[in-house]
């Protein structure tokens, strides 16, 4: 991305990039000014000069082209006032918002409370699993809560069942994909001893990311907790 500069006046002017107020986007690199031929500007230092600039002269133009260069996921803003022949007050600004997303899993719903039970007894809850900004296909492992019960033994209550595939399909929206990627769902529940718990179950894509749905159960003999 970039803008053009041009001087339609009929004398040469001077512009300016003010680059002088403290930024971690410009400071780490993250955001570069070039050229159109991919030289960067050179940032002036001493007094004399706060940033890049450079002269136009009447009837041309001058290109600048903005180079993006994240290190991790996220969002940069940088305000950037233009100077115009040395003066005090900015001629105008422009505003660069720039983004790396990363690709991403989450749930509808976010967070699943399933009916108490009695032992023994399964139930069950159908959610959906999105996915987006993922450039290739990716598989998804199901990681299960182990869950401690009151004679300290540890058992594995749920399970997950896909109703259609565990593939992500490719859905980062460059080739118009605008809906994320839909994954229906299956979690049951089921013990044979008394126990109630809060716990997440991890789904990990291809590249080991972590995205966790939490999940509540409760099975009991007791009438008062299951009806």
């Amino acid at each position: 991305k970039g803008t053009v500069l041009v001087n339609n006046s009929d004398r040469p002017v001077k512009w300016m990039f003010d680059l002088s107020m403290p930024n971690i986007a410009l400071e780490d690199g993250i955001l570069k000014f070039v050229h159109p031929s991919g030289t960067p500007f050179v940032v002036m230092g001493g007094n004399t000069s706060k940033g890049i600039e450079g002269i136009i002269e009447p009837e041309k133009s001058q290109a600048v082209s903005i180079i993006f260069c994240p290190k991790s996921p996220g969002v940069h803003e940088v305000l950037v006032p233009v100077i115009l022949d040395n003066d005090d007050k900015p001629y105008q600004y422009i505003q660069i918002y720039a983004e790396m997303k990363s690709p991403r899993l989450w749930f509808d719903p976010l967070a699943i409370v399933l009916t108490p039970v009695p032992l023994l007894t399964e139930v069950s809850s159908e959610f959906t699993v999105l996915a987006a900004q993922y450039f290739k296909k990716s598989g998804i492992v199901v990681e299960l809560p182990e869950v401690e019960c009151e004679d300290g033994s540890s058992i594995c209550p749920l399970t997950i069942s896909w109703l259609e595939t565990s593939e992500i399909r490719p859905c980062n929206g460059d080739e118009g994909q605008m809906e994320p990627c839909a994954l229906p769902c299956k979690v049951t529940f089921s013990s044979p001893k008394p126990i109630s718990f809060c716990a997440p179950i991890k789904f990990i894509d291809d590249e080991n990311r972590v995205f966790k749905l939490n999940v509540t159960a409760t099975a009991d003999n007791c009438l008062l907790t299951c009806y």
